[in-house]
């Protein structure tokens, strides 16, 4: 299930290289799979680490930030954080410090901002500043419901079709669905 905001001028990155830069995100540690260059994007190895990396395309000047999901323990921590709602954690903020300096560096309107699961959340949070945010299977917390919290019209949710992180999301505001 794709879940869409309402009706918005063009989004730049395809679903490929979309899924392609969320793959790479968790193959931070591992040498064998990690690659340097998806679909042409180049890694920005000055602003890229193991839970945010920092992609770009010298050929059409488009960044890419990708925050990768649950991966670890300390994950596991902050994804219960941020099921009570928490989302001013250590990772929060050091993902906000890359996406400013990314943005800096490439400008806004060049930059989209991605995520998956954890990273979506994080995505949401901290690239509303950028071109777009296209996040996969997002967590949708209660509290969001709650307070009748909606979706940016800048962002696309894609959901697949039983993930239980995401099954509250077609609840929220904001989408067409």
């Amino acid at each position: 299930n794709v879940i869409k905001p309402r009706a918005k001028k063009g989004g730049a990155l395809s679903s490929h290289v979309m899924s392609d830069l969320l793959a790479q995100s968790y193959e931070t540690k591992n040498k064998k799979k990690r690659r340097l260059e998806v679909d042409g994007f180049h890694i920005d190895p000055s602003l890229s680490g193991e839970r945010v990396q920092v992609w770009y395309n010298p050929t059409t000047r488009q960044a890419v930030v990708v925050h990768r999901g649950t991966a670890g323990f300390q994950d596991v921590m902050t994804d219960a954080r941020l099921f009570f709602g928490d989302k001013s954690g250590k990772r929060f903020r050091h993902a906000d410090n890359i996406q400013k300096k990314a943005e800096a560096k490439y400008g806004k309107a060049h930059v989209s901002t991605i995520g998956h699961s954890l990273g979506s959340s994080v995505a949401e949070k901290v690239g509303q500043g950028s071109k777009e945010v296209l996040t996969l299977n997002k967590p949708t917390t209660l509290e969001d419901l709650a307070k009748g919290k909606k979706v940016s019209e800048k962002q696309t949710d894609v959901r697949t079709r039983f993930d239980p992180v995401s099954i509250l999301r077609p609840y929220q505001k904001g989408s067409d669905a």
